[in-house]
């Protein structure tokens, strides 16, 4: 599989050129396409508040980094835990399609043109040792800067909720290659 799209029990491998991943439903960013694409990363990133002014009633996630550095970084179901819907903070957000998708702040507007709702469909239909369309989506992209993580009722990351990501998460794992 695709170092970025794992089964629900492996972990994903995403470069970061931020210190900022976004957390969102793929139907919400489907759904929120062409408002997400005319996000400005560097005014999220300077107020992350604005995340919860997107529409719709499913929330959009961001989880800063902690002693962030350009890079790659793993991250599995088991880095989320569960949240009650009651949560406020930027880093909570909402699943109903029982999938994640990952996303460096900075490459959100484009992921947010490539990864559309119908691309997606046509790449869930392919055989499951078939990674042409995650490759392509990761090469339209520029790099691994998304990753994809399946719900599964025997890990933190059950599915559909609120959630966020456990403090320590993702790890790093190696510098950005220039």
């Amino acid at each position: 599989m695709a170092p970025n799209v794992a089964d629900s029990k492996g972990s994903i491998l995403i470069d970061m050129s931020s210190s900022i991943l976004v957390l969102i439903d793929p139907l919400v960013l489907d759904g929120l396409s062409a408002e997400l694409q005319r996000l400005e990363p560097s005014e999220v990133a300077d107020n992350p508040g604005l995340i919860r002014t997107l529409p719709g009633p499913m929330r959009v996630g961001l989880h800063q980094i902690e002693d962030f550095a350009p890079g790659a970084y793993y991250i599995s179901n088991y880095d989320l835990e569960s949240v009650g819907t009651d949560q406020a903070n930027e880093s909570v957000f909402d699943i109903d399609t029982g999938t994640l998708v990952l996303a460096d702040l900075s490459h959100l507007p484009r992921l947010a043109q490539i990864l559309t709702w119908e691309r997606y469909d046509a790449a869930l239909t392919r055989p499951p040792d078939d990674e042409t369309c995650w490759l392509e989506f990761t090469k339209e992209l520029g790099g691994t800067f998304w990753g994809i993580l399946w719900g599964d009722i025997d890990t933190p990351f059950k599915g559909d909720g609120s959630y966020r990501i456990k403090a320590g998460a993702p790890r790093f794992h190696e510098p950005l290659k220039p």
